[in-house]
């Protein structure tokens, strides 16, 4: 039911006919007015097809629930080396994920599974600047069974 879902000064931001809040609160079900309980929120939000995850740290991340528009976060990733798995669920067409990684303030290598593809134009990250966010978006291409990175930006 949200009118709409936006990012403002790097918050997601859920606003329905009743109240604006960031997503943050939203998914912990926190100062919220008419959410009885959080799997209520769960399905308000899938009902709009985004899917949020957020993980500390993990040698294999794995983006859950690879279908509609999916945001994957690693907020304090400390393993050496990180390899990117193939997300589980089943992807259609044109599915969006957005990948956030930041580390834990020293500089992780990156590896990605062979389902993330690339063009011409971007390469895959291979390490996380020290501190700093990344994000990637990828589309899917149901074609190729690939998950096609379309943007990257870094150091935030």
């Amino acid at each position: 039911m949200a009118n709409w879902i936006k990012i403002i000064a790097n918050k997601w931001w859920f606003k329905d006919s009743e109240q604006e809040v960031d997503l943050d609160s939203l998914v912990k079900g926190e100062g919220i007015t008419g959410f009885a309980t959080e799997a209520y929120v769960d399905a308000e939000i899938d009902k709009e097809g985004l899917y949020l995850t957020t993980i500390a740290s993990s040698a294999t991340p794995t983006p859950a629930r690879a279908s509609k528009r999916n945001m994957f976060t690693v907020t304090a990733l400390s393993d050496a080396t990180a390899t990117f798995a193939v997300p589980s669920g089943t992807p259609l067409e044109g599915d969006i994920l957005f990948i956030r990684i930041k580390d834990n303030g020293a500089a992780r290598a990156l590896a990605w599974n062979a389902i993330y593809r690339v063009g011409t134009d971007i390469a895959l990250s291979l390490t996380t600047v020290a501190g700093k966010t990344m994000y990637l978006g990828f589309i899917y291409n149901f074609t190729d069974t690939k998950w096609d990175l379309v943007a990257l930006c870094d150091g935030f």
